[in-house]
């Protein structure tokens, strides 16, 4: 069976596959949200605007 893996953070949207008969990820991304140096990741309001535009294209990314 393959599972679908989603972390978000104030740092980076993080996208998996797991194959859980085979015990291995099958497939996997991570894009990076534009923290600036010296910042402790993005406040959480706009960390999800990030994740929410982000999450369409790296679905696509796995899916292709």
């Amino acid at each position: 069976m393959l599972t679908l893996g989603i972390d978000t953070s104030n740092y980076a949207t993080s996208l998996a596959v797991f194959d859980t008969d085979a015990g291995e990820v099958v497939c996997d991304c991570k894009k990076f949200l534009p923290v600036r140096p010296g910042q402790l990741g993005l406040r959480q309001s706009d960390a999800l605007f990030h994740h929410t535009a982000a999450l369409p294209a790296m679905l696509a990314e796995l899916a292709g």
